[in-house]
């Protein structure tokens, strides 16, 4: 007896919730960082974000360049060349400043 496509077990039940998890996690840390906040007032370099939020050297351009992946971030350049911004939307509603006149506004 061969199995048949419909009996074949794959994981991707169990990829699709762990990658969102770490989705998730990537951006709550950024947004705990303050991140979107520091760029919502202009791009800055790998090596300025990493003063500004005293990031390790090692994982910084893979955790910028994942938000990057994720449509969060912009990046010109690579490495230590890049220069990152904001994504429209993280622009408005993921700066801390913002969120708060937003949210004033509309309560």
């Amino acid at each position: 007896m061969n199995p048949t496509n419909e009996n074949q077990i794959n994981p991707s039940k169990i990829l699709q919730i762990g990658m969102g998890f770490w989705v998730s996690k990537t951006l709550l840390t950024a947004v705990n960082l303050g991140l979107f906040t520091h760029l919502a007032k202009g791009a800055l370099s790998g090596q300025s974000i990493q003063n500004k939020l005293g990031l390790n050297r090692r994982s910084l351009f893979d955790f910028l360049d994942t938000l990057v992946a994720l449509g969060f971030l912009q990046r010109t350049g690579l490495k230590e060349t890049a220069i990152y911004t904001n994504a429209n939307d993280c622009n408005l509603f993921l700066d801390k400043t913002k969120l708060h006149k937003w949210h004033i506004r509309n309560v």
